[in-house]
């Protein structure tokens, strides 16, 4: 377009020197022709004079009149030939603004254009960083949630649920929550949903019996370590949450391998951190007592 421009604008420079050029001609040979008309006159006026002396005015101005008519003409017929040249002219540098607008137009919009696919790339890109960063978050979180398992697993081995009609007879918590290593499988094979299935289930049969009378047989420092893994996964599920609520989670390797109900998991999660807190007094009167008996056994030893 530019090119085009460019040609068309040397086109008319080139018409505008031509216009320019036979406008100075015929001012020149207008020029020439009256000197010499004029010239002619004034030779007939040295030639006869006594011709013109003889004349009556009347005469005298239709002799004048009709030599100068030719020259008024010519004069006349030049300056329309100059306005027309001039008007062509100003045509020329018109139609050349015109073009010269409408490449800068062109101009404009292929820089807006540019400009947009530029900005488009730009969010496109950003997009994909985002993704990357939300899907390696992601993972990252479910790593942590499978390992939070894992060890909740762990935390509750030694651990009993004694059923108050049958006091013979207790229940290992790690039965019903499940073992460590099947936690430590799931997280080895990336099995996201199915481990957090099961914590779900195993934690939701403990709040049932505990609601049912079983008590928990837990030392103070066990019951410390399942609260605060507990409470570390309620928070790993809110930033699970958090990060899958933002719709970037697609590309992400362990949200392939399945889902779960993380509002479930976190209400279950939830509500088995506050049956465990309840228990704390209890634990900490029992404690209290095995501390006394324990000093009162040492003093009658003494």
């Amino acid at each position: 377009m530019s090119l085009d421009v460019q040609r068309n604008a040397a086109g008319a420079d080139k018409e505008q020197v031509m216009h320019g050029s036979a406008s100075h001609r015929y001012l020149l040979v207008a020029k020439i022709v009256s000197v010499i008309w004029l010239g002619s006159l004034a030779v007939y006026f040295v030639v006869s004079p006594s011709l013109f002396l003889r004349m009556w005015p009347y005469e005298l101005g239709e002799l004048l009149s009709g030599w100068f008519a030719p020259l008024a003409m010519a004069w006349l017929s030049v300056a329309v030939f100059l306005q027309w040249a001039q008007v062509r002219a100003q045509e020329t540098e018109i139609k050349q603004n015109s073009e010269a607008l409408q490449a800068q137009t062109a101009e404009l919009r292929r820089s807006v254009e540019l400009m947009e696919k530029q900005t488009e790339n730009m969010l496109r890109e950003s997009d994909r960083r985002d993704r990357e960063q939300s899907d390696a978050w992601l993972d990252r979180l479910y790593e942590r949630l499978t390992f939070g398992a894992e060890r909740i697993a762990r935390t509750s081995e030694g651990c009993r649920l004694n059923d108050p009609a049958m006091q013979n007879e207790a229940t290992q918590l790690v039965d019903i929550i499940g073992d460590w290593r099947a936690f430590a499988e799931h997280s080895r094979g990336h099995e996201v949903a199915r481990s957090l299935d099961a914590l779900g289930s195993g934690l939701r049969t403990v709040v049932d019996l505990i609601k049912q009378g079983w008590v928990l047989d837990v030392s103070l420092t066990q019951h410390g370590e399942l609260c605060r893994e507990l409470r570390n996964i309620e928070r790993i599920i809110v930033e699970v949450e958090r990060v899958r609520s933002r719709g970037l989670y697609e590309q992400s390797s362990a949200w392939l391998l399945g889902d779960f109900d993380s509002k479930a998991l976190r209400e279950q999660v939830a509500t088995t951190y506050s049956e465990l807190e309840a228990l704390q007094a209890n634990l900490l009167a029992l404690d209290d007592d095995s501390r006394m008996r324990s000093g009162r056994m040492g003093s009658h030893e003494v």
